[in-house]
């Protein structure tokens, strides 16, 4: 299935009518405010920042996706592309990323070296000391 690529403020469209106000919202005030950079247009920049900094974007669109339900997904298939698009162009880093799991001491479930399927889009980073200073 192939999506044409829709701006940022309409890729919310098919959304309930109070989520898709907030994130509207949002996207056009971070549109203003976003120049373009590294290869990414002011629309692309505007996609990531608003994951990075709207828990009204991030947490409904992580349930949708963990639920792996495609009725609930659906409609944010136009957020997606655009997402998908913009973090493509981002530079590739090497080396370890790390992640961080919410909840009760879940390290025992992971083990070095091996894969896990995420099914959300989680943010990473690669320096384990900037997360726990921040604690």
């Amino acid at each position: 299935m192939k999506l044409e690529q829709p701006s940022l403020v309409v890729a919310f469209k098919d959304l309930p009518h109070f989520r898709r106000q907030i994130l509207a919202h949002n996207a056009i005030r971070l549109l203003k405010n976003s120049t373009d950079a590294n290869g990414l247009s002011k629309e692309e920049i505007a996609t990531i920042k608003l994951y990075v900094s709207c828990f009204f974007l991030y947490l409904p669109l992580n349930e949708a996706l963990r639920s792996e339900q495609y009725e609930q997904i659906k409609p944010w298939f136009p957020y997606l592309k655009l997402f998908h698009n913009a973090v493509y162009k981002l530079p590739k880093r090497a080396g370890v990323h790390c992640r961080v799991v919410s909840g009760n001491n879940k390290i025992d479930l992971y083990q070095v070296d091996s894969f896990v399927t995420w099914w959300d889009i989680p943010s990473l980073i690669t320096n384990w000391d900037v997360f726990l200073s921040s604690e």
